[in-house]
């Protein structure tokens, strides 16, 4: 019951995470995102799909690898205790519910991409698992870090704020397919209504 989706570009890092932990007759939301500033220096944030465990065992590899210098580093540890880094080819780890929103990811997001640009690809990439996983909601909170600036910058959106993006990407998808090139698809699809206006041919005595 989670939808936390973290990117790693060029100009720094995008989080977004949602918030249900109970669906059915009653919701229930709750932060899955911390962000930490030791006073020793450095900032961080967190993303947690229910284990305490793992959430300890993170912030510990987190807080070595700022002491460390690492200015950005992004990560996903897996319940066994092994982690995976980002890429230049999978720049984004994603928690939870992560078959709707992911072909999006894969398709549009790069390293080199901006901020900017993996902010809208986060936040269609949630809309897309919301519209098909019943356990994925708002509110959202989204986290940015620029490279470099020692700062994270946080924010809550509910429903109404993402609504004229949602439609406007459901409009967009639609207008879309109806302008993909056809001439393929026309002389398939051709083929299939003619054979099937065909009338079935009697077996053979």
């Amino acid at each position: 019951m989670t939808y936390c989706v973290a990117m790693n570009v060029d100009e720094g890092l995008v989080g977004l995470a949602d918030s249900l932990i109970t669906s059915g007759r009653e919701t229930t939301t709750q932060r899955k995102v911390s962000v930490y500033s030791p006073p020793e220096g450095g900032t961080f944030f967190v993303m947690t799909s229910g284990l305490r465990s793992v959430r300890d065992k993170a912030l510990t590899y987190l807080e070595e690898a700022l002491a460390a210098d690492h200015d950005t580093p992004l990560e996903r540890l897996y319940p066994e205790g092994n982690w995976v880094d980002t890429g230049s080819l999978t720049p984004y780890h994603i928690i939870g519910s992560m078959g709707y929103g992911k072909p999006i990811l894969d398709r549009v997001l790069k390293s080199g991409d901006s901020m900017r640009h993996a902010f809208k690809v986060a936040c269609l990439s949630f809309d897309s698992t919301r519209i098909s996983a019943a356990d994925v909601d708002f509110p959202i909170d989204v986290v940015l870090y620029r490279r470099g600036a020692f700062r994270i910058v946080e924010r809550r959106f509910e429903k109404h704020d993402l609504e004229r993006l949602s439609q406007w990407w459901d409009a967009r998808v639609r207008r879309a397919i109806e302008e993909t090139p056809g001439e393929w698809f026309d002389r398939a699809y051709d083929e299939f209504y003619e054979a099937s206006r065909e009338k079935p041919t009697a077996p053979a005595p």
